[in-house]
Order: C-alpha cells, then structure tokens, then sequence
C-alpha cells in the first residue's frame, strides 16, 4: 500500500520540490495551500500523514491542526509541521500545536523521510 501524504504549504517550489521527492519514495502526494484548502482536501479523502507549515493564508497551519486534533475523524492523523521560526520559538509550538514532529525550514529531505516512515510504520503497528 501506498501511504498518501497532504502537503500543505504557500510556498508552490517547495511543495513541487518535496512532492517529486516523496513521490520518488513511493509516496502519493497531495496538495493545499492554506487549511481551507486543506479541510477540503481533507473531506475528499482522509491522507495517512499531513505536512504542514505553519505560515499559511486564510486559516494558519496552526489553527488547522488544532481543528485536526479536535476533530474525532481526523484526530489520529500524525501531522509533521514546517517551520521557518526560529529554533528557540520552535521549542515551544509543542505546547500550541499538537504535531508528532517539527522541522525548521530549511530541512534535510533525508530526515523528513525518514520521521514520515517513522509515523507511518507506528501507525501500522498500532
């Protein structure tokens, strides 16, 4: 099975840039650019994992996943968060935002493949 990946970001190169990434891996990847994109992206097919940042029009990546989590359908979903805040603001979205993991932009691709398989594989194993 191929997992199905919602990436939801502004930023059109690197949301290209990472979806030929991942889709390289096997993943299938999905598009929003704001969360009421992403809500409906999200009513049409539930993904396996989000990658979302933070810095989005209409509805903030943060606010979206606090409607992910408060939602009982949607809830179970790990969500990994972009960043381009500083380190120190990073350390605590924890306490804000309810995500698995979060990286600062820029990141390593290699690293975010490997939480993403992380996440996924718990999921399997749960």
């Amino acid at each position: 099975m191929n997992a199905t990946l919602l990436i939801v970001d502004a930023d059109p190169q690197l949301t290209s840039r990472l979806a030929e990434f991942l889709s390289a891996e096997g993943f299938a990847c999905r598009f929003a650019t704001d969360g009421e994109d992403a809500m409906r992206e999200i009513d049409h097919a539930m993904p396996d994992l989000i990658i979302l940042d933070r810095a989005l029009r209409r509805m903030s990546g943060d606010e979206f996943a606090r409607r992910l989590r408060a939602n009982p359908r949607t809830a179970h979903i790990p969500l990994i968060i972009l960043s381009a805040c500083d380190p120190s603001e990073n350390a605590m979205i924890g306490f804000d935002v309810p995500a698995e993991d979060y990286f600062r932009k820029p990141f390593s691709a290699a690293l975010l493949l490997q939480r993403i398989q992380s996440r996924l594989d718990n999921l399997a194993v749960a």
